[in-house]
């Protein structure tokens, strides 16, 4: 898996600093299985995950797949290849990364939307010829 070097270093003090940094230790190692085994998911979102969602104000359903859904849109939203998207959240097809997982955010929508209607706009100042709004 890429991963950012901010990401990495993170992962590395991390290490330094757990109780379980044996070469067999899961990095986010269950205390109670002695690094041995990971925390269990179900666990983690409880625990920490809607925790720490509760604190940020953040309401309503948030898991794992929140996550996965948020990187998908954001990396959308940046113009990140769609084929790297896919890769980045080990999807199979395009078709699930974009149906499934990746949101068109508003900003976005408005950008794309005013790239239009100045483009628009511009050609018809440049032809000469105003444009006509139809208004139902």
């Amino acid at each position: 898996m890429p991963l950012a070097i901010s990401v990495l270093n993170s992962l590395q003090a991390w290490r330094r600093e757990t109780p379980y940094a044996g070469s067999s230790d899961w990095v986010f190692a269950s205390p109670r299985m002695r690094g041995k085994k990971p925390f269990r998911a179900n666990t983690l979102v409880a625990n920490h995950l809607r925790v720490a969602a509760a604190a940020a104000g953040i309401t309503g359903a948030v898991g794992w797949h929140t996550f996965r859904r948020s990187i998908s849109t954001w990396l959308i939203d940046n113009d990140e290849n769609v084929k790297v998207t896919q890769e980045l959240l080990r999807h199979a097809q395009s078709k699930t990364t974009l149906d499934l997982y990746a949101k068109a955010a508003t900003p976005s929508k408005r950008r794309a939307h005013t790239r239009i209607v100045d483009e628009l706009l511009t050609a018809s100042v440049n032809a000469g010829t105003p444009v006509e709004w139809a208004v139902s």
